[in-house]
């Protein structure tokens, strides 16, 4: 919980805005899991991440910058759920999708390349 609210800067939620979508993050629960909350075009996912699946995001997401891969993708497996953090595009543009998969279930957030 330390770790996460130094990552907040010591709050407990914070917004932030990238091209048309804003993200939400906040620490919920008395596990002080970090969520990740999307909204974008009318829709809003989550996903609600451990505390050492959000310190894995923040070193992936440091490693990703530092990275020349035109194919990079990191990893956490923590129990039977698997963190997938991946460089993807498409015809609107690059992007990174942070995916959740347990039990055969996947939930993703896309943050664009801006």
């Amino acid at each position: 919980m330390l770790l996460l609210s130094s990552v907040m800067g010591g709050g407990r939620k914070r917004i932030v805005a990238i091209e048309s979508k804003s993200f939400d993050f906040a620490i919920v629960g008395k596990e002080n899991y970090l969520q990740i909350t999307e909204h974008g075009r009318g829709r809003r996912f989550s996903l609600i991440l451990p505390e050492q699946v959000a310190l894995w995001l923040l070193k992936a997401w440091s490693r990703f910058w530092k990275s020349k891969s035109s194919n990079w993708c990191d990893q956490i497996r923590r129990g039977s759920s698997i963190f997938l953090l991946e460089d993807k595009s498409n015809r609107a543009g690059k992007f990174l999708r942070l995916s959740a998969v347990n039990g055969g279930r996947s939930s993703f957030i896309i943050f664009p390349g801006g």
